[in-house]
């Protein structure tokens, strides 16, 4: 998802959870820092790694980045400062990487470790990325070269049971839930919270 759904869901759970505790500035600061800027990796995999556009996630955006860098992190703040500063580190890093796996693209939940990756999420981002773009031209030129295989062999065949070159149906740009729906109801929910707890 984008950093603003990233920041306002991140925002949303510590107004929830410490809004008694912490002061409006703290869950500002923490939910932009640990949540919406997590995605700063994306400039680092696309310049010095060289990784491909539609694959820009690193795995400081996986479950052991949580591990290895959330963790750490909150419980240094924890022993320096305040000891509810563990839970605002984790809460808007877990949500990160929570609302990445419900947005459709390739994750690799054990990266560093393993290079693979799955395709996941019901979410349809916006704007549409290029790699999502970029696999269904690939999917596309696939087809059109497999009917020009079968083609040679027989026309009447083709048209008879093949027919036109169409998409497989997990590509459609339909699949899904757009993304704008939750950045509505994070909106929404976002200012009742802070009407109700702050103004």
């Amino acid at each position: 998802m984008n950093q603003l759904n990233h920041f306002l869901f991140a925002f949303i759970l510590l107004i929830l959870f410490f809004h008694n505790t912490a002061s409006l500035t703290e869950i500002l600061i923490f939910s932009i820092v640990f949540a919406a800027m997590l995605d700063l990796d994306h400039l680092i995999s696309l310049t010095l790694l060289k990784k491909p556009f539609w694959h820009h996630r690193t795995w400081i955006q996986e479950p052991f980045g949580f591990l290895f860098i959330a963790i750490p992190i909150a419980t240094i703040l924890a022993l320096l400062f305040k000891s509810y500063y563990f839970f605002l580190v984790i809460i808007p890093y877990a949500s990160h990487i929570f609302l990445d796996y419900l947005t459709i693209h390739e994750v690799s939940p054990l990266a560093p470790f393993s290079k693979k990756e799955i395709m996941e999420g019901f979410v349809r981002p916006y704007p549409e990325p290029k790699w999502f773009k970029l696999k269904k031209h690939e999917i596309l030129e696939d087809l059109k070269q497999k009917r020009k295989e079968i083609k040679e062999i027989s026309e009447e065949l083709v048209e008879k049971f093949v027919g036109p070159v169409k998409f497989p149906p997990w590509i459609k740009i339909k699949r899904g839930i757009s993304e704008n729906w939750f950045l509505l109801l994070f909106i929404l929910v976002g200012v009742f919270l802070l009407w109700r707890y702050y103004f």
